[in-house]
This record gives structure tokens, C-alpha cells and sequence, in this order.
């Protein structure tokens, strides 16, 4: 799991080998960390951690510090030019040191980095003073136990948009972190990327990137296992950002605008604020050290709220019940020991107002009236299994758009937003009518045209029948659309018969059923005979792009539930428990998080899932708005 295995390599190698050397009547070292490092450094210990194994101070390199020339100092720094310079000074004094001596470790290689280098061997103070140059090789957030980020949020516009090229160094920089993960988990993976895409040059020169990084490297610490690294872009099913999935990480994340990967005020990521009753402000964060948390994240919002609250009342009643006949029968003494146990119910009644928190958000904002249509949107088939018929869609999404007493702005642009994703056909002047006759303001259709050109929304073709021939995506696939069909048809929710299109990637990665034609490798996967070019030659030449018919997995043996952990057992017997590493650039969504724990749960595969940054449609928002 990336949080366990970046905890281990810190404690282990970063701190542990340096502290070892230090010596024994003076066993505590500095560690001094830059802006990125330390996000990555938050994300997998706690400094409780950190001080426990050697370390008596932490400290930012892009401040001013008080120095410490009686203490080693252990560096964890970004290979840039500016950090590079501030290490430097940090030595600049050969008399006067900031600390007696360095040991420096890269979050991700330096050795490729000329410039940087040559700059170190020319500061003359420093270079006596360095103990250790280490590539370390870790260079990414360990979000969960099956998810991981790369800090990078701009990147959903950086990478895929259709005005402005991706730049060479962004990739590399992103290969390079990414190549990271693998590195930390212990396995060089085999590299395949998303061929059936407006953005194959982007996933494919990532990919190139990422084997390149892994080719120069070699890590003694890595293996050359069968496990596979999928990397994918945000094209591949864009609804995700949109939709309003009703699970109560999702939800919260969405409805109550609980900050991720933010730009504005990183300090606040993953916290809810609320008042009590008293007007009191509380701070909650959602993290997997909460068991309460892990344990509903995944399940439906009305589940949730039904069940904390039952669980509470179990929890006090078998409690009380205890502390009464520990006191022998008296009530006050229960009452007074009841205290003891504050901390648990205070747990379950923060999550009963959080939870509480969306219900009401969903409904004062008109979600519930515009859920259906979103779902509609969505799959292309409305909640009995029948394809949508456009004209009808139409009206609709114009009745609800044009509501602005009964639902929220937000709400409503996501709706267009939706319809324009999710619709082949769609002129230039039928998006002016749309917006316009919502009442929109020119904002929000800058908003919608910065969306637009970030190649989510598919290209209108020339239509001879009028701006209204508008088709939806899926109804061009219908392998597809059967599958949504008849998961309308057993879906337990009616707002929730949408399922991320990667839940299937997942299944089949699972059991060796992603096609090759698809999803090709970059590199022969069968390291053990070492056959096979460095291409597969089914992969597409660059520039080319598989059509959506094309797509060969086999959407008929698919379901609304996972592959059984039967199924998959038997043909993975033979392989072990692979790791498999899907990742989206643009960003990952909360409910593709969902399904790497429900595939994994359901297969003998071992699924991780991570993107540049985490995508709540919040989130889309801010990056819409912000200059890049």
C-alpha cells in the first residue's frame, strides 16, 4: 500500500541509515524538507514519527532558520535550481556552517539534472560537509492505502489542452514522480498506456518517460515482477468529475466543498468545519486514522446516516448498560463514568453531522431534482433501462437549467456541462443558445469554454441534419449501453446506476483481459525470458487513434457487480497477487477511488490507483478559474 510502503522507506532509509551514523552521545539530526517534499513527507508520517527515530527538528529550507552547527542535518529535497541554491548557502560559511554535516537525498533523480549537478560540484564549502547523496526516489502523496496524487491540479489543463501542447518538461516531470511510486512499492512495472484517445501522443510519451526513468535508474530495492502500470488521461470518462456520486467520501468532498489538492489553502485539506449547537466551531478530518470514517466511506449517504446513528444509540446503550453494573447498580456513578468514553461518541456524532450536513446540502440545492437527468447524461439510458431519446432530454435539461429559484448555479452548469460532454454533435452556436437561454453569465460561459478546450468535450462532426442531430457517446458503443441497461435495471439506487468506466478496466486488468490493441504495453511484459521488442507491435503508431468500436474487452460478461473472487482466482492461480497501478493524468476522481477498493476486494489482484492531483468537482471549479 503506497502510505505503508513510503512510511517504511522514510523511517527506514531516509532517517534511519543517517541517524545510525550520528554519533551515539548525540543520536538526533535535523531534516530539512521544501514545499513539495514536505507535502510528501505529511502524507505517509506524522512528525511524532519522525522524532521517535532521530529527529529533533524539522525546519523549511525556503525560510530563515536558526543554525544548528552541532547537529548533522538530513536534506529531503526536490532537484531544482532554486532549492539547489538554498543548500548551497546553507554551507556558504566553511567557519560558520548552518549544521555540521548534510546528508542529502533526491525525491527524485538528480543524476540527469547536469546543470544542478555542476552547480553542487562548484560550491567548494559544501562538498566537504556532504555524508550522503542519495537518489531516494520518492516524489509523490500517499493519499490512501490504494490511492496516491502528484500535487499537480493545473495539470488537468496543462496536459490536455486542445489550444496548447503539453510541455516536455511537465511529462518528464510527471514520468518521473510517477516512476516513483513504483520504485517505493518495490517493482519496476510493465508500462501500457490508453491508445484509444485524442491525447495517445500525451499517455504514450508519459509511458516512454516513465520506462526511460526506470532504464536509468535500476534500483537494487526493485524487482521485475508481473505487476503493470496502466497509464490513462481524463478523457477516458469524463462524467466522473461531474456526476454526483452518492457515496459519503464522494459526496462530502462535493456538497460541502471540503478542500482537496488545493491551491488556495493546502492547510485545509480534508477538513469539514461546522458549528454546534452552542455556535462552537468544530474541525473534523477525514483520514484513514478515523476507522469510523474507513469503515462508511464507500457506502451510500443514506446508509450512512442510518447506520451511525444506530450504531451510536448501540454504542451508548451497551456502554451505559456496563458502567451501571460496574457501579453496582448505581446510576450516578454510570453517568460519571461515561466520560471515559467521549472520544467514540464523539466520532459518531461528528459523522452523523456531517453526513446530516449533506443530506441537507442535496437538498437545498435542488441536487435530488437534477439527479435523474444526470444519470440519464450519464449511461445514456434513463432509470428503466430505455435509451434516451435526445428531444425529451432536451426539454428537460432546458426546464431544469432555466430553475434558478429551485436549483443552484452550480448545479446547473454542471448539468450543461454534462450534456456537452456527453453528447457527439453539438455545434458552437447550440452551446451559445443553451447558455444563454439559462440565463448565464458571461463568467460562467468563460468557465464552460475553459472546459471545452481542455479536450473533454468531444469535437462536434458536420451534421447535414440540423444543430439538434445531437447523439449520445454511448449510444454509438452498444456493448456499452447494454451493460447500463442492466445495471438501470438492478441498480439498488436510482441516482446511482452510473459506474466509472474504469471499474471495468480494473476486472479485466484483473484477470488478463485488458486487450492489447487498446491498451498496449510499452515494453514486453515477460521479463523472465527477456522475449519481445521494446514496442508490442500491436501498439499504434503515433498520432493515431483507435476508434471507440474498436474497444475488444467484452462488455456482455461484464455486470454491475465485480468479477468473483472465484473467477479471478483461477486464472490469476498461476500469476500470485499482481500489483496493478492505474493512473489517470488530469486527475482522479473520488468514486474511481471507490472502485480500487471494490475490485481489489473482489479479486486476488492488488489494486492501486493515483493521478496528478484528486479531482472533486469543487476542485474542477477552482482549476477552471485559475490562470495558467
Amino acid at each position: 500500500m503506497p502510505r505503508e510502503y513510503a512510511k517504511r522507506r522514510i523511517l527506514k532509509h531516509l532517517v534511519g541509515l543517517p541517524v545510525q551514523t550520528v554519533h551515539a552521545t548525540n543520536a538526533y539530526c535535523a531534516l530539512v524538507v521544501d514545499d513539495e517534499t514536505l507535502e510528501v513527507l505529511s502524507s505517509a508520517v506524522k512528525n511524532y514519527d519522525l522524532l521517535d527515530n532521530g529527529i529533533a527538528v524539522i525546519q523549511s529550507i525556503s525560510k530563515t532558520r536558526q543554525p544548528l552547527p552541532e547537529l548533522d542535518c538530513i536534506y529531503y529535497l526536490s532537484p531544482r535550481k532554486e532549492v539547489v541554491e538554498r543548500l548551497i548557502q546553507d554551507f556558504k560559511s566553511e567557519r560558520k556552517p548552518s549544521y555540521r554535516s548534510a546528508h542529502i537525498f533526491w525525491s527524485t533523480s538528480i543524476q540527469r539534472e547536469r546543470q544542478l549537478i555542476e552547480l553542487i560540484a562548484g560550491a567548494n564549502s559544501l562538498i566537504p560537509r556532504i555524508k550522503s547523496f542519495i537518489d531516494f526516489n520518492m516524489h509523490f502523496c500517499a493519499y490512501e492505502s490504494r490511492a496516491f496524487h502528484l500535487s499537480m491540479p493545473l495539470a488537468l489543463r496543462q496536459i490536455l489542452s486542445k489550444s496548447i501542447p503539453p510541455h516536455d518538461s511537465l511529462l518528464r516531470s510527471i514520468a518521473a514522480k510517477l516512476a516513483t511510486v513504483c520504485i517505493t512499492m518495490g517493482d519496476m512495472s510493465s508500462v501500457r498506456f490508453y491508445g484509444d484517445s485524442e491525447h495517445l501522443k500525451t499517455n504514450r510519451q508519459v509511458a516512454q518517460y516513465v520506462q526511460e526513468y526506470f532504464d536509468a535508474i535500476k534500483p537494487e530495492e526493485c524487482s521485475r515482477g508481473n505487476s503493470e502500470l496502466i497509464i490513462l488521461d481524463r478523457s477516458l470518462d469524463p462524467c466522473v468529475i461531474l456526476l454526483h456520486e452518492y457515496s459519503y467520501q464522494a459526496l462530502a468532498y462535493d456538497v460541502l466543498e471540503i478542500p482537496v489538492c488545493s491551491m488556495k489553502s493546502p492547510e485545509d485539506n480534508d477538513t469539514y468545519k461546522f458549528k454546534d449547537e452552542k455556535n462552537e466551531e468544530h474541525t473534523v478530518l477525514l483520514s484513514e486514522a478515523d476507522e469510523l470514517f474507513v469503515r462508511y466511506r464507500h457506502k451510500h449517504i443514506a446508509s450512512v446516516i442510518t447506520g451511525v446513528r444506530d450504531e451510536l444509540l448501540k454504542f451508548a446503550a451497551d456502554n451505559a448498560t456496563a458502567q451501571y453494573k460496574k457501579a453496582g447498580g448505581d446510576i450516578g456513578g454510570a453517568i460519571q463514568a461515561l466520560p471515559q468514553y467521549s472520544e467514540m461518541t464523539t466520532k459518531f456524532t461528528t459523522h452523523m453531522k456531517v453526513s446530516e450536513a449533506c443530506f441537507s446540502t442535496l437538498e437545498k440545492t435542488g441536487i435530488f431534482r437534477a439527479g435523474v437527468l444526470e444519470q440519464d447524461l450519464a449511461t445514456g439510458v434513463d432509470k428503466h433501462g430505455k435509451s434516451i431519446q435526445v428531444l425529451k432530454t432536451l426539454e428537460e435539461l432546458a426546464r431544469l437549467v432555466s430553475d434558478k429559484s429551485s436549483i443552484a448555479m452550480g448545479e446547473r452548469v454542471r448539468l450543461l456541462l454534462l450534456y456537452f460532454t456527453m453528447m457527439d454533435g453539438v455545434q458552437p452556436e447550440d452551446k451559445r443558445k443553451m447558455i444563454r437561454g439559462a440565463g448565464m453569465s458571461v463568467e460562467v460561459e468563460k468557465l464552460i469554454d475553459t472546459f471545452s478546450d481542455i479536450g473533454l468535450v468531444p469535437e462536434p462532426h458536420d451534421s447535414k441534419e440540423g444543430s439538434l442531430k445531437h447523439v449520445h457517446r454511448n449510444h454509438k458503443n452498444e456493448q456499452r449501453l447494454q451493460l447500463n441497461k442492466r445495471r438501470a435495471k438492478s441498480a439498488q439506487y436510482e441516482l446511482s446506476r452510473f459506474e466509472p468506466l474504469i471499474k471495468e478496466l480494473m476486472e479485466a486488468a484483473a484477470t488478463k483481459r485488458l486487450p492489447r490493441s487498446t491498451f498496449p504495453y510499452l515494453a514486453d511484459p515477460d521479463f523472465e525470458t527477456g522475449a519481445g521488442n521494446r514496442y508490442n507491435d500491436n501498439a499504434p503508431a503515433a498520432g493515431t487513434r483507435l476508434r471507440a468500436a474498436q474497444i475488444d474487452w467484452d462488455w456482455t460478461a461484464a455486470t454491475d457487480q465485480v468479477a468473483s473472487p472465484e473467477t479471478a482466482s483461477s486464472i490469476l492461480q498461476n500469476s500470485g497477487k499482481r500489483k496493478i497501478i492505474f493512473f489517470v493524468l488530469g486527475g482522479v476522481s473520488f468514486s474511481e477511488i471507490r472502485t480500487a477498493y471494490e475490485v481489489t476486494k473482489a479479486t486476488t489482484a492488488d489494486i492501486y490507483i493515483g493521478g496528478t492531483s484528486i479531482l472533486s468537482p469543487p476542485m474542477l471549479y477552482d482549476i477552471l478559474k485559475h490562470e495558467v
